[in-house]
């Protein structure tokens, strides 16, 4: 009986090992999938992550025109602002002229002033656009 028990046991061993093996390749066949699934998440991650960055450099683009004009603009509100500083003198001027034209009391004089006062604008506005 002994001998059949021998046999019997390495016939249980040989069976266990057999499941064992299958067991582990099993194993390999479920990791090797979730290798696989790993990298195709890693892939997509990467794409999407380049996608981003792509995105973010179109913004830093957009960011450094928009600085760009912003400081064009300064540039000409600076412009616009030293020659409003040049006229207020000029304004100024104005509300004088205008009271002594009412003192006037005799009208070739107010028209004379008025036609020089005319001939000196034409010359400014032509002096300005040359």
């Amino acid at each position: 009986m002994s001998t059949l028990t021998n046999n019997d046991l390495r016939e249980l061993k040989d069976l266990i090992n057999s499941k064992f093996e299958q067991v582990d390749r099993k194993f390999e066949q479920i990791n090797d999938k979730i290798d696989t699934k790993i990298e195709q998440v890693n892939e997509k991650i990467d794409t999407q992550i380049e996608q981003v960055d792509r995105k973010f450099e179109q913004v830093n683009d957009k960011l450094n025109d928009m600085r760009v004009e912003i400081a064009t603009i300064k540039e000409g509100l600076n412009g616009v602002n030293q020659r409003l500083d040049d006229w207020k003198p000029l304004i100024g001027k104005t509300t004088d002229l205008s009271e002594k034209i009412g003192e006037f009391k005799n009208w070739k004089q107010i028209a004379i002033v008025v036609i020089t006062g005319f001939i000196t604008s034409l010359f400014w506005i032509f002096r300005s656009q040359i």
